[in-house]
């Protein structure tokens, strides 16, 4: 009887141990395991995608290229590339030369006749053009805009014209010795408005056509000297500097 109390005791001592034995074992292998990666992650970087997963949802985000700030062509076609060449154009408007689109003068300058309207465009664009006579020993200088349509045969001026205004520029020698307002009255048409100096006259109406005009006669030692603006009425408000400039000249 002793000796079977004895065999329990150890048999039930052996398993005691063993099961204690196993109880550390599996402590020890669970916390070893938390050192190493679990196949469950959180977070895991896959190509360039950020992934995170939560239960069963899953959200991926790009990654920034930090070593190519190019645009990748991996995986594009000519057209693709060409719609990124098209992008960066339409982000920087006016580039290259810069120009935009201008208004539409004749929207702009609505109930305008359109001829004025070109004119003031004209004007707008015009430099100064200088004109210097060589036999009478004269200049006089105009914007650029008006274009020569005919030269005197013996050489005293030239007219020019843009649009339906024209500039007329000559000379002549004072034959009959005449005075300024001698010389003025003279004028083939009867002025409206007129200014009479002792070395020059200023004469403005209206032609036989219908057409305003405006001139000033400079006398010059022997010589008359006579700038000219001749204009329908329409374009009355567009020439005021002009007639500003006739008005202040001096040869």
């Amino acid at each position: 009887m002793k000796h079977l109390l004895n065999a329990a005791l150890a048999i039930a001592l052996t398993l005691t141990l063993t099961s204690c034995f196993q109880v550390i074992k599996w402590v020890f292998g669970h916390h070893g395991d938390d050192n190493k990666p679990q196949k469950d992650t959180t977070t895991a970087i896959i190509s360039g995608s950020m992934t995170a997963t939560a239960g069963d949802s899953t959200a991926t985000m790009r990654q920034p290229d930090f070593d190519n700030d190019e645009p990748s062509a991996k995986g594009m076609d000519d057209q693709d590339l060409d719609d990124v060449g098209q992008g960066l154009d339409e982000e920087q408007p006016g580039r290259g030369d810069g120009a935009m689109d201008e208004p539409d003068p004749y929207k702009r300058y609505a109930g305008t006749p359109h001829d004025v309207v070109d004119f003031r465009q004209q004007m707008a664009h015009a430099h100064g053009k200088r004109y210097h006579n060589e036999r009478f020993g004269y200049s006089y200088s105009y914007p650029s805009c008006f274009r020569t349509v005919s030269r005197s045969q013996n050489g005293d001026g030239q007219v020019v014209q843009c649009e339906e205004v024209v500039l007329s520029m000559y000379a002549s020698h004072n034959a009959m010795n005449w005075t300024t307002a001698e010389a003025c009255r003279q004028q083939a048409f009867h002025p409206t408005y007129k200014v009479v100096k002792p070395n020059y006259y200023i004469a403005s109406g209206t032609m036989q056509s219908g057409e305003i005009y405006y001139e000033k006669c400079v006398l010059r030692g022997d010589t008359f000297i006579t700038i000219q603006i001749a204009y329908p009425k329409r374009y009355q408000n567009d020439v005021e500097g002009l007639i500003a400039e006739i008005a202040a000249y001096r040869p």
